[in-house]
């Protein structure tokens, strides 16, 4: 290589290296900012939680009269109640990640390149009740000393239930409220820290499963509907008591709440306990892992299954826009119908949706029905679900 040359290639070298540091020293002061400015959000999010129940919490010293909720109903909830209607035969409208608040420049700035995943919200936890979204979904951080809801430590954390004690006593202090309500089912999903502190811990951590338990205990009480109560000294194992169609009836589970725990790791959670008589929370088993879950099956009585049909939502809708979309159920949902399973499925995904396919996944018999896109009173989102009920009855 003759002079010139080498003197060429070392400058190139030298500018690519330069590029490279610009580029580095420009990701950094990105994520320290958003690491920062999520800090700061973050302290705006509990500061509003915290006003929010200093608001509700005087609601408890009213007296309230038993409220008749067949309005949010598309069947006659008193012919229900006298026909023994079970609450495995009910299905719920419900929201995904029901804490979620409007997202903010951080949101967009942290998923550049899949912010239009993020960009749905919801109303606070009360007031979704209040409009008969009975069914809600929480992500749970553990730490130290408590637990914490949102759907992402950085960048995505816009919420309405920060503090995970004080979101369950927004839905605790609903339920006295309301006297006679519709069973509330409540999906929680434990999340991992992908940047940790030193107050993070793992829900897997001994004792951080219980120390979980025994908070919904003590917000719930006796409201709390267990796998106990549902095996009683008649099962031995979850499985059975619903293939047995050992569930509630909706009379029974008037004023309750029910709460699953949801995460393909739920084995972890049945370890604590596998006779299940002392969890206070059902086990949510993925149709679609059922081989991670080998051994543990028994349990299974709660399923979530993201996609009702053969096709999924997004080859549907591209499939919707030339005219051949079919709406075959699939294999596992039909699986799961068969094994008389509890089923959380979703009507759409993100900006997968489908005004066609919202009556045929109620009609294919999920009974939680989680959208991004509940009837709302604002403009947050160009598409509303089309449903003017949110309970529904499988044989209607």
């Amino acid at each position: 290589m003759d002079r010139k040359k080498k003197r060429l290639f070392k400058k190139g070298i030298a500018i690519t290296l330069i590029v490279c540091f610009s580029i580095g020293v420009a990701v950094s002061a990105w994520a320290i900012g958003i690491v920062a400015g999520s800090k700061v959000k973050i302290l705006e999010y509990e500061q509003w939680q915290e006003n929010h129940l200093e608001e509700l919490r005087p609601r408890l010293l009213w007296n309230y009269a038993q409220r008749d909720f067949s309005g949010y109903c598309d069947f006659d909830l008193n012919q229900a109640y006298l026909d023994g209607v079970k609450y495995n035969d009910v299905q719920f409208l419900a929201t995904h990640n029901s804490y979620k608040d409007k997202p903010g420049p951080l949101m967009y700035a942290f998923e550049l390149l899949n912010y239009s995943n993020y960009g749905y919200y919801f109303d606070p936890l009360y007031d979704q009740l209040d409009k008969g979204i009975f069914s809600l979904e929480l992500d749970v951080y553990p730490t130290e000393t408590g637990f914490l809801c949102m759907h992402k430590t950085y960048g995505d954390i816009a919420t309405t239930g920060y503090n995970m004690a004080l979101a369950l006593e927004e839905i605790a202090i609903w339920s006295s409220c309301n006297v006679g309500h519709l069973p509330i089912t409540i999906m929680i999903e434990p999340k991992g820290w992908v940047l940790k502190n030193k107050d993070s811990v793992n829900m897997t951590d001994p004792g951080v499963m219980e120390r979980f338990d025994e908070l919904l205990l003590d917000t719930f009480g006796d409201k709390l509907y267990t796998p106990a109560d549902m095996l009683g000294d008649t099962y031995d194992n979850l499985s059975e008591a619903a293939a047995a169609d050992a569930w509630p009836t909706l009379l029974e589970m008037k004023d309750k709440i029910m709460v699953f725990e949801i995460t393909d790791r739920v084995y972890q959670y049945i370890d604590l306990d596998p006779s299940m008589k002392t969890q206070k929370m059902f086990p949510a088993m993925k149709m679609l892992l059922a081989d991670k879950y080998e051994g543990y099956e028994i349990h299974r009585a709660v399923t979530w299954i993201d996609e009702t049909f053969e096709m999924d939502k997004k080859e549907l809708l591209k499939a919707e826009k030339k005219g051949t979309a079919k709406y075959d159920v699939s294999e596992l949902f039909q699986q799961a119908l068969a094994e008389n399973l509890f089923i959380r499925t979703r009507i759409d995904m993100y900006e997968y949706y489908s005004e066609t396919a919202v009556p045929l996944v109620i009609a294919a018999g999920g009974n939680v029905l989680a959208t991004d896109y509940p009837p709302h009173n604002n403009d947050r989102t160009d598409y509303v679900i089309p449903l003017d009920k949110t309970v529904f009855l499988k044989s209607n």
